[in-house]
């Protein structure tokens, strides 16, 4: 996958998954990402590793576990949770709709 030069401005704000029932929220300043998740409370600082039209790839800058995001819509995307390399473990591609 190259790298994608468009707005991945779409995935900013507050995002719900009905499956997990659980908020997820994306911000971005610059190049920087935070994905926090609403009901814990927590932050998770995350680069993009890759990205195209309708998928970006990040990775956490804390422990390198990767989160695939394909954009189905301005309003709905998949979401995968994947573990670092040399770890075992994902999660089921699972549906978020956007809140806000």
């Amino acid at each position: 996958m190259e790298n994608f030069e468009g707005s991945n401005n779409w995935l900013i704000g507050s995002w719900y998954c009905q499956e997990w029932e659980t908020s997820y929220s994306f911000s971005k300043n610059d190049d920087e990402w935070i994905m926090t998740d609403e009901d814990l409370g927590f932050n998770k600082n995350i680069i993009i590793e890759s990205e195209d039209e309708n998928q970006i790839i990040f990775a956490s800058v804390k422990n390198g576990t990767r989160y695939i995001i394909e954009k189905v819509s301005n309003k709905e995307m998949k979401f995968q949770q994947v573990a670092k390399k040399g770890m075992l473990g994902m999660t089921n591609i699972v549906t978020f709709t956007k809140k806000k």
